[in-house]
C-alpha cells in the first residue's frame, strides 16, 4: 500500500484519440466527461485517474479528479471504493493542502465494500492495515495476541488476493513466510511467492528476495548457483542472478589428488562461463550498472578460462578495437597467475597472452567448441538452440 502508483486504467484506443486531440478527438474527450457527469461510475473512475495527474493537455485537475472518485465509489464501482480506501489509508496532500486526512476507518469501510464487490486489490490493502501494527488501535494487555490474530487474518486476504493475480499480494504473503507472521516460516514458499510478485512485474520483490537470500547466496553450491543464476538473469530477477553468477564465476580451488582434478576441471569451465554471463550483464547495464571497462575484464577473463563465447566476443571486440587489451587494469594479471596454477593441476590448455591479443588466434579457439557466430556464441553462453546449426 506504501508508495503504491496509481494505476490508469484507460482503455488505449481511447487514449489515443483522446490524447491526440484532434477535433474528432476532443469531441470524443467531450463525450466521455459527459458520460462521467450523468452518473456513468466507470466513466467517471477512469476520467478521475486521468484528471489525479493530467495528461498531455489535459491539466491535472486534483480536487475534481477526487470529487468523481467519491461519486464513483458512492455508486459501488469496486476500483474506485478501492481507491478511495487506499487515499483514506495512506492521506492526500497536494501543494500542502490536505484534500484527504488519514482515518482509518473509512479505509477500511471503503476497502471492504470494495472486496466484497470482488476488487482482489482491496483485499491486499486490506491486509497492509492489519500488519502496520503502528496502525492497531488498541492498547492493552492482549496487544501482542490482537496483532497476531491481525496477521492471520491478513494472510487470509493476501492469500486470496495472490491467487487472482495481484503483484503487492505476492510479495506481501512472500514477507509474511519469511518472518512466520500469521503463517508458518517457511522460506522455501517465501522464495516462490517473490518469485511470482517479480514475474509479474513487480521489482520490489526483487529487492526482498535479495536481502533475504543474500547471505545464504554466497554459501552457496557453485554449480547451483551457475543454474540459479542463469535462470534469475534471464528472467525476472536479474540484480539477484547476477549476485548469484559472482558466487559461480569463483576459481575453484587448487587440487589436491587426480579425482579432485577431474572435478576442478568441471568447475573451471563452470566459472568461465559465469565470468562470460558476468560480462554480459555489464556490457547491457542488466541486473548491475552499464561498466564498459568491468564487461571488458569479465570477458577477458571468461576468454582466459576457456569459455568459447568469452573468446569470439573478444575477437570480435579487438577486431574494432585493437588496443583494447591496454586499457586493462592489474586485476587480469593476478587473475592469470592464479589461473595458471590451477590449470597445471588440471591439464587444462589455456590460451597464452600473446593469443588473447589476436583476434585471429581467438576466433580459432573459439571454432574448435563450435562458436562461429555472434549466433552461436550467445547460444552456447545462454543454452539456447542456435540457427546456425
Amino acid at each position: 500500500m506504501k508508495n503504491r502508483p496509481i494505476i490508469l486504467t484507460v482503455l488505449l484506443a481511447f487514449a489515443a484519440l483522446t490524447f491526440a486531440m484532434s477535433p474528432e478527438a476532443r469531441r470524443s474527450y467531450e463525450l466521455f466527461e459527459r458520460r462521467a457527469e450523468a452518473g456513468d461510475s466507470a466513466a467517471q473512475y477512469r476520467l478521475a485517474s486521468i484528471l489525479e495527474r493530467g495528461y498531455d493537455s489535459i491539466p491535472a485537475d486534483s480536487v475534481r479528479a477526487l470529487s468523481l472518485m467519491r461519486r464513483s465509489a458512492a455508486k459501488g464501482f469496486p476500483a474506485a471504493m478501492n481507491y478511495l480506501g487506499y487515499l483514506y489509508g495512506k492521506g492526500y496532500r497536494v501543494q500542502d493542502r490536505d484534500l484527504v486526512v488519514v482515518n482509518l476507518d473509512s479505509a477500511s469501510y471503503w476497502l471492504e465494500q470494495s472486496a466484497r464487490q470482488g476488487d482482489p486489490r482491496a483485499l491486499s490493502n486490506l491486509a497492509y492495515l492489519l500488519l502496520d501494527s503502528t496502525l492497531a488501535s488498541p492498547k492493552n494487555s492482549d496487544e501482542i495476541g490482537t496483532q497476531a490474530l491481525r496477521d492471520s487474518k491478513a494472510a487470509r486476504y493476501l492469500e486470496r488476493a495472490a491467487a487472482d493475480g495481484v503483484p503487492t499480494a505476492m510479495s506481501m504473503m512472500g514477507d509474511l513466510y519469511r518472518d512466520g507472521r500469521g503463517v508458518s516460516h517457511d522460506t522455501v514458499m517465501a522464495v516462490s511467492m517473490y518469485e511470482k510478485a517479480m514475474a509479474s512485474g513487480l521489482r520490489d520483490a526483487e529487492v526482498r528476495l535479495i536481502n533475504m537470500m543474500g547471505p545464504k547466496w554466497e554459501k552457496m553450491d557453485r554449480d547451483l548457483a551457475l543454474t540459479q543464476g542463469l535462470k534469475y538473469y534471464t528472467t525476472c530477477a536479474p540484480a539477484a542472478g547476477v549476485l548469484m553468477l559472482g558466487r559461480a564465476a569463483q576459481l575453484p580451488e587448487i587440487p589436491e589428488d587426480t579425482l579432485k582434478r577431474a572435478r576442478a576441471h568441471d568447475e573451471l569451465i563452470r566459472s568461465a562461463r559465469a565470468m562470460t554471463l558476468l560480462g554480459d550483464a555489464a556490457s547491457r547495464g542488466i541486473g548491475t550498472r552499464y561498466n564498459h571497462e568491468r564487461s571488458l575484464e569479465w570477458f577477458v577473463k571468461g576468454a582466459m578460462a576457456g569459455n568459447p563465447s568469452a573468446q569470439f566476443i573478444l575477437a570480435e571486440t579487438l577486431e574494432m578495437f585493437p588496443d583494447v587489451m591496454s586499457e586493462l587494469s592489474g586485476e587480469i594479471t593476478n587473475f592469470a597467475d592464479e589461473l595458471g596454477k590451477i590449470a597445471k593441476y588440471t591439464g587444462d590448455v589455456l590460451p597464452s597472452v600473446e593469443e588473447l591479443s589476436s583476434a585471429d588466434a581467438l576466433r580459432r579457439m573459439a571454432a574448435r567448441a563450435g562458436v562461429t557466430t555472434s549466433t552461436s556464441a550467445n547460444a552456447a553462453l545462454f543454452n539456447r538452440v542456435s540457427s546456425d546449426d
